[in-house]
């Protein structure tokens, strides 16, 4: 986000979010500097992936069961087949860079 903002509006959302006890990343969503989807696929590029809002995937793109897919969405991580590749997000979170 560094890049992206001007570097008095990122140093006023971490005062902000350091005084309510959230990250800078919702402030400035809350706040209506970005929206969470521009925030994700912003992220999403620096990770080196890609950010797919889930009305562009089909159901049949997601290998779990009903409950297995409730669970699953609820900590904001699906698996996905494009193709047949499976993106799963284990496999993908251990090539992320460290957080700076």
């Amino acid at each position: 986000m560094r890049e992206l903002l001007p570097a008095r509006v990122i140093a006023a959302a971490e005062r902000r979010a350091s005084s309510i006890g959230l990250g800078a990343d919702r402030v400035l969503i809350c706040a209506d500097v970005m929206t969470e989807e521009g925030y994700l696929t912003a992220l999403a590029t620096w990770l080196g992936t890609f950010f797919d809002p889930l009305e562009n995937v089909s159901r049949a793109q997601c290998p779990l069961s009903d409950d297995q897919l409730i669970q699953a969405a609820a900590a904001g991580l699906l698996p996905l087949q494009y193709g047949d590749e499976l993106l799963d997000h284990r496999a993908a979170l251990s090539d992320c860079p460290q957080p700076r």
